[in-house]
């Protein structure tokens, strides 16, 4: 099985066509668009240079808000209006001193939450969360907490309920890796404290969330007696002390379980994971029972990425996503899910790239762009414009059969490697556990050669035959 993880986006706007957005090979962000009857059209170029770590979400009003950040050190926020892109420039960051990443925007009302971490530019995984806020009126900054990132490039989860935020992610504490959880205040516009929710005595990974109703569900996965387990665990909203649940096991008595997501489908709550080379399902109604593990039917769980949903589709009202696997170039893209969307992807012959579209360089938030026509940057290739259509159709044919091959043996050693590396971090754990084991025996050794020798002194002197005799006469 072949399961990546990405930043690739799939947004379902009100018309019920699909946007999937992704940063191929070449750095560039792309974006397709998949009408109802599931013809997809030619990927369109929409940003240059831009770094794999994206993140978008749908406003009230049913556009399209992306930020991401570009290998200069631009932070870009972009918006749709319906009929064209406009953009502004956030921030920027030295890229030579500071590292960004993971960004991800939230909108709720006519509030929008950017999260990002920073680092050091050589960052080898502990990074420091920030939160800027658009108040209506003005942009608030301030620093959430630090995290630890792996090389997962979706470290930690966003959920909202009413104006509040929580956010789940994974962070260090007595020298175990455990999972957090942070909550927002919309109406003070205050972070509250973070709360340990694990409390696990091993170290706790991949975790994720989901708000349904009043109800905040968190599953992560954790080594118990060998086996790497699915745990669940609940609590009412808002967040108190004492409202977490018990933690359950949901994975039952499987191993080697990994990358557990939840949705809400069927009035249920339902966790997905990688379990070997199946997807496994467990579904509860209430988050205190679960049902045993079963495995999920779908055509595309051999190979298949793990992406953001986000819709505004009336009809994807009877269930509720934030992130799920996702195979976008089959039939049926999506598990469990897939049926409610009822779309049936039909691939163009060639994808070659359309024309890019109009960007306009300013975005005044939620007000439609009112620059003028002067300001639209095209990234049209000019070197390209005295060559044939065949020509061009045998270049991308040719650079897509190339990519194709690099991504494979890229994914194939990258794979390798990752289990290289485990096999030496579980020889090396044997190889200290032997040497401890041969200490303790010696030591072992040395304590008996000492009692060996006070036995044989003790005897010399007659030491056993007296007590014996003084214990008889007594």
């Amino acid at each position: 099985m072949d399961i990546k993880t990405s930043t690739d986006h799939v947004a379902r706007l009100k018309d019920g066509q699909l946007w999937h957005f992704f940063v191929g090979m070449d750095s560039k962000l792309y974006y397709r668009i998949i009408d109802k009857n599931g013809i997809c059209n030619k990927q369109i170029e929409l940003a240059l240079n831009v770094q794999k770590d994206f993140s978008l979400c749908i406003d009230q009003d049913g556009y399209i808000n992306i930020i991401y950040h570009l290998n200069t050190g631009e932070v870009i926020y972009m918006k749709h209006n319906g009929t064209a892109w406009a953009k502004q420039i956030l921030t920027r960051y030295n890229p030579l001193r500071y590292a960004f990443s993971f960004p991800n925007i939230f909108i709720v009302g006519k509030y929008i939450h950017i999260l990002f971490a920073m680092g050091a530019a050589f960052n080898v995984g502990h990074w420091t969360l920030y939160h800027y806020f658009w108040n209506g009126q003005k942009w608030i900054s301030c620093k959430i907490t630090k995290f630890i990132a792996g090389k997962y490039l979706n470290p930690f989860h966003v959920d909202a309920y009413n104006n509040d935020l929580y956010v789940i992610y994974k962070a260090l504490s007595l020298d175990r890796y455990q999972i957090f959880c942070i909550q927002f205040n919309g109406e003070k516009q205050k972070w509250g404290h973070p709360e340990n929710i694990s409390n696990s005595i091993t170290d706790c990974n991949m975790p994720s969330m989901l708000i349904k109703y009043n109800k905040l569900h968190v599953v992560w996965t954790v080594v118990q007696n060998g086996n790497l387990v699915v745990k669940y665990k609940k609590s009412d909203l808002p967040l108190s002390n004492n409202r977490w649940s018990e933690e359950i096991i949901i994975s039952g008595s499987l191993a080697n379980c990994s990358q557990p997501q939840l949705l809400w489908a069927d009035d249920a709550i339902v966790c997905i994971w990688q379990q070997n080379e199946m997807i496994m399902q467990s579904t509860s109604e209430d988050g205190d029972s679960w049902g045993w593990p079963a495995e999920v039917e779908w055509q595309s769980n051999n190979s298949f990425k793990i992406i953001k949903y986000c819709t505004c589709y009336k009809k994807d009202d009877v269930f509720k996503v934030n992130r799920i696997f996702a195979n976008l170039y089959t039939e049926i893209p999506f598990p469990i899910i897939g049926k409610y969307i009822n779309i049936h992807i039909i691939q163009p012959a060639v994808p070659i790239a359309k024309k890019p579209p109009t960007i306009h360089q300013s975005c005044d938030h939620y007000e439609e762009d009112k620059s003028s026509q002067d300001n639209v940057i095209d990234f049209k290739d000019k070197s390209q414009k005295h060559v044939s259509p065949e020509a061009k159709q045998d270049i991308t044919q040719n650079f897509n059969y190339i990519e194709q091959r690099l991504t494979f043996w890229m994914d194939k050693a990258k794979k390798n490697y990752e289990q290289s590396q485990s096999i030496m971090g579980e020889f090396e754990y044997i190889r200290n556990q032997f040497l401890e084991n041969q200490k303790q025996w010696d030591m072992l050794i040395d304590d008996f050669q000492n009692i060996k020798q006070e036995v044989e002194l003790l005897s010399e002197k007659n030491f056993f035959k007296r007590l014996f005799s003084h214990l008889i006469k007594k």
